[in-house]
């Protein structure tokens, strides 16, 4: 049985597909998602856009600073 197209040409097919599948969702996903990016609140006087993550974020404006580390405990590696 004799093939209709080369094997390359069946491989670049096969890749464009799925490239194509790819942006497509990509595409949706941005359209799907997209409501929520406009919106933004003011949250403990920074400004925070909406998203899911927005609840489990800290109101305290140091929350995310490294505390001090005594000196004289830190050791080389």
């Amino acid at each position: 049985m004799e093939r209709s197209l080369p094997q390359w040409l069946t491989g670049i097919i096969a890749v464009s597909a799925f490239l194509f599948l790819v942006f497509v969702s990509l595409l949706v996903n941005r359209l799907w998602c997209s409501s929520d990016r406009g919106r933004s609140q003011a949250v403990g006087g920074a400004k925070w856009s909406s998203s899911r993550l927005g609840s489990v974020r800290s109101v305290d404006k140091n929350a995310y600073e490294n505390a001090v580390m005594d000196e004289e405990k830190v050791t080389a590696m």
